[in-house]
């Protein structure tokens, strides 16, 4: 009993640690500039599929004229997107 009772404690004090413990800051969201930053590696104002890092959906959509490029005036405004 007495071991159940100080187990049961124990227990308590680590789950009520787990529910204090403030969440992970969120990245705030990129600018189209800071999203061109980010994700042109090799500077040469555009991004390659090998540059993103998303999935190939998602560059597709964004790569409004199917040159195989994200180009600056292709960036999305925020990223990620706000819901």
């Amino acid at each position: 009993m007495k071991n159940r009772a100080g187990f049961l404690l124990i227990l308590t004090a680590l789950t009520g640690c787990q529910m204090l413990k403030p969440p992970e800051p969120a990245e705030p969201p990129l600018s189209a500039e800071e999203f061109m930053t980010k994700y042109d590696e090799n500077l040469d104002g555009r991004i390659s599929t090998d540059e993103f890092d998303g999935r190939l959906r998602v560059f597709v959509a964004l790569d409004l004229d199917n040159d195989s490029y994200i180009e600056a005036d292709e960036a999305p405004d925020v990223w990620p997107p706000v819901q």
